[in-house]
């Protein structure tokens, strides 16, 4: 998915595409913990000052992965808001004196040879909007730690073992 410069105008250029979910799983990577299960779409305003590009819109996918306790599957309805600046490659801020990245560089993307390739912005706003661990519900019991049954759904007759962070304080006597 690429836009030329020179196809953008004074007014600006929509973009509003439907993202095809095998396209969205191959932007996200084969071995992408994350995957789409559906369509997407892209709403997207572009505008130009000069060399430097905006985009503004929104970007709606669904995904779903394990859940991190009980690894059923868990289904996401993602919204994400794009606001990406884009400079040509060897022309863009400069980094930091640290070199850590700050809140402004976050929106900040790169293009080559006058041509943007909207996929990496794309799968940036997604991996930058997804959670750490996919969770069923913030409730999720998970698996038992010795039999593996999803607790969620039945309760297991293994004896609860003691939580061994605990186990330093078992010989202290108050008298």
């Amino acid at each position: 998915m690429q836009i030329q410069l020179d196809k953008i105008g004074p007014e600006g250029l929509e973009v509003a595409q439907e993202l095809e979910s095998t396209w969205l799983n191959e932007v996200l990577g084969t071995q992408a913990p994350f995957a789409a299960t559906g369509p997407g779409a892209l709403n997207l305003q572009v505008s130009r000052a000069g060399e430097v590009v905006y985009l503004y819109g929104r970007l709606a996918v669904q995904v779903s992965a394990k859940c991190a306790r009980c690894l059923e599957k868990v289904e996401l309805a993602m919204d994400v808001p794009v606001e990406v600046a884009l400079f040509p490659r060897g022309d863009e801020p400069e980094a930091g004196v640290d070199g850590e990245l700050s809140a402004d560089d976050m929106g900040v993307a790169l293009y080559d040879n006058m041509e943007i390739n909207l996929e990496g912005v794309i799968r940036d706003e997604i991996y930058l909007e997804l959670p750490m661990n996919a969770l069923c519900s913030e409730e999720c019991s998970g698996l038992c730690e010795q039999c593996g049954v999803n607790l969620n759904a039945q309760e297991c007759s293994c004896p609860k073992a003691a939580d061994m962070r605990w186990s330093a304080l078992k010989d202290i006597s108050i008298n």
